[in-house]
C-alpha cells in the first residue's frame, strides 16, 4: 500500500515548505533499464540518506552488485556487508521480531564485533539481552516478555484513539 503524502511528510525530516517544493518540482533522474552495472565498482557518497540513498536504489534496479557506500561512520575504512530490507506489507511486518532476529544472527556470527550493549540501550530489557547473548530462539525470547506485553496492551487500551489492527 503506497504512503500518502501526509505519511511521507511525517516520515521525512523536512520542513513543510521544503517537502511541498520537493513533491512538486524535484524528480530524481531514472537510469535507463537498458543499462547494466553488473560487476562494476560503484562508489556512492552519502548513501545513507537523501540523494546518495536515491542513487543507490537506482543502481540496484539496474543489476549493480558491487556498490561501495561511503558514509561518515565509526566503521570508516572497514568492509561493510550490509542488509537491504524492503518492506512490501507493513501490516504483516513485526518490527520487533525482525530486530530481535537480526540481533540474534549478528550475535551468533560476530560475537566479538557486534555491540550488543547498544541493543540493550534500545530495548531496556536485560533479560532479553541475556537471552540473545545465550543464543535462545526468537520464540523463547518472546515468552520472556509475553505477560508484560499483555499487561501493557490492557493498560494502553483506554488511551487508544484508533482501532487496533
Amino acid at each position: 500500500m503506497p504512503l500518502s503524502l501526509l505519511q511521507k511528510f511525517l516520515l521525512s525530516n523536512m520542513s513543510f515548505p521544503s517537502f511541498v517544493f520537493h513533491q512538486l518540482f524535484v524528480r530524481l533522474a531514472q537510469l535507463s533499464p537498458e543499462i547494466s552495472l553488473k560487476d562494476q565498482n560503484i562508489p556512492i557518497t552519502g548513501s545513507n540518506t537523501g540523494i546518495g540513498l536515491g542513487a543507490a536504489r537506482q543502481c540496484l534496479k539496474v543489476d549493480a552488485n558491487n556498490l561501495i557506500f561511503a558514509v561518515r561512520s565509526i566503521f570508516k575504512g572497514k568492509a561493510c556487508r550490509g542488509v537491504y530490507i524492503l518492506v512490501t506489507d507493513r501490516d504483516a511486518l513485526n518490527a520487533v521480531d525482525v530486530g530481535v532476529t537480526l540481533a540474534l544472527t549478528l550475535q551468533r556470527h560476530f560475537p566479538n564485533d557486534f555491540a550488543l550493549e547498544k541493543v540493550g540501550r534500545l530495548l531496556q530489557h536485560e533479560t532479553t539481552i541475556a537471552a540473545i547473548q545465550a543464543g535462545n530462539s526468537l520464540a523463547e525470547i518472546k515468552k520472556l516478555w509475553a505477560d508484560d506485553l499483555e499487561d501493557f496492551k490492557k493498560r494502553r487500551e483506554r488511551f487508544m484513539i484508533y482501532q487496533s489492527r
